[in-house]
C-alpha cells in the first residue's frame, strides 16, 4: 500500500456518504470488479483477518522481499492485496503458494504481492523500468 493518502481513492464523495449511512453492500456491488486504493480499504473498514502464524509469515516475507529489492537498488514498489471468496476447490492451490492465505473464518482468500514501477539508481541517474515479470516472480518463487 502506498504511504501517501493523497488521491488514493476510487470512491466518489457520494460513495463515502453511503458508507457512513451503512450501505456497505451497495458500495461493494458497485466496485466489485474495480481495483480499490488504500483509502477505500480504510473507508470500508475492511480488515485482513489472518491467523497469528500467517500474519507473522506475511510480515517475514515482506521483509525478505524488501531486502531483495533493496539489494538491487529497486525502490517505489507497492503492496498489492487481492481478496476473493474462498472455495474448497482452491485448497490445493493455496497449499502450494505461500502468497495465498485463508482468512481465520475460511471465507476469504488473500493474495499478497509486491508490484509497481520500480526505480533503479545507476550512475546517479534514474531509470524507470516496468517489471511485468516481477509480479509473477514474487508470487511464485
Amino acid at each position: 500500500m502506498k504511504g501517501s493518502t493523497r488521491d488514493r481513492s476510487e470512491f466518489e464523495d457520494s460513495d463515502r456518504k453511503k458508507l457512513n449511512e451503512g450501505k456497505i453492500q451497495e458500495i461493494k456491488e458497485k466496485y466489485k470488479k474495480k481495483v480499490l486504493k488504500d483509502n477505500d480499504f480504510t473507508d470500508m473498514k475492511l480488515k485482513i483477518n489472518l491467523s497469528e502464524k500467517d500474519a507473522h509469515n506475511l510480515i517475514q516475507n515482506l521483509h525478505l522481499d524488501a531486502d531483495f529489492l533493496k539489494g538491487y537498488n529497486l525502490t517505489d514498489y507497492s503492496f498489492f492485496v487481492t481478496m476473493h471468496k474462498y472455495s474448497e476447490s482452491e485448497e490445493n492451490i493455496i497449499s502450494k503458494n505461500y502468497r495465498l492465505n485463508k482468512s481465520n473464518d475460511n471465507k476469504i482468500i488473500y493474495n499478497f504481492s509486491i508490484i509497481d514501477f520500480l526505480c533503479v539508481k545507476l550512475n546517479n541517474e534514474n531509470f524507470f523500468i516496468l517489471f511485468n515479470l516481477l509480479f509473477i516472480l514474487l508470487c511464485f518463487y
